[in-house]
């Protein structure tokens, strides 16, 4: 009997949930960190959606309020041996 070759196949994975960001115009992460009383890093982890804190939801409206704009980022597809 001969040996019996198992066979990987390659399946490409796409994520299918495009990363947000909001864009403010410069000045604006410390000026929306001022009015909220937090920190600019909180600001700008919130803004790229690293945080989904009340307080994080609550700096992405003031950031659309004053003119920010909401974009998605595309996303690389990964390869996944099955």
């Amino acid at each position: 009997m001969g040996r019996r070759h198992r066979v990987h196949q390659k399946q490409l994975k796409i994520n299918s949930g495009m990363k947000k960001k909001i864009v403010v115009e410069h000045g604006e992460q410390l000026a929306i960190a001022k009015i909220l009383g937090c920190t600019q890093e909180m600001v700008c982890h919130s803004l790229a959606y690293r945080k989904n804190s009340i307080l994080a939801r609550k700096i992405r409206k003031v950031a659309i309020e004053r003119g920010g704009v909401e974009i998605e980022i595309g996303t690389i597809a990964k390869q996944q041996v099955v």
